[in-house]
């Protein structure tokens, strides 16, 4: 597998960012090899990723060599996967959070 060098990653995110809202979330940039499964399309579901103070910029996630710049705060397409990651990537954020207060308690 080639590694893609910084110049490529900048022209995807680039991309990423000048794209309408809908169609933002992925953009595969090979042809991928049809799943087991058959070649079905992902399902795909409308999230939102909340601004606050501390986090005001796009979320980078990659799903299966597949990237997605997502902006925060603008409701977004993307196939269920990433979403998963994201919903996972929160409740392990929450554990950490958790962990952290008890060790201050104690």
């Amino acid at each position: 597998m080639a590694k893609k060098n910084t110049e490529d990653l900048t022209e995807e995110v680039a991309e990423a960012v000048e794209e309408p809202v809908e169609e933002q979330a992925e953009k595969p940039k090979k042809k991928e090899a049809p799943s087991e499964a058959g070649s079905q399309e992902e399902k795909r579901v409308t999230i939102r990723i909340p601004r606050s103070k501390e986090d005001q910029g796009d979320v980078f996630v990659s799903v299966n060599e597949r990237t997605f710049l997502i902006k925060r705060g603008v409701p977004v397409s993307v196939p269920e996967s990433v979403a998963e990651v994201l919903a996972t990537a929160e409740r392990m954020e929450d554990e950490a959070t958790d962990y952290d207060l008890a060790a201050q308690k104690k």
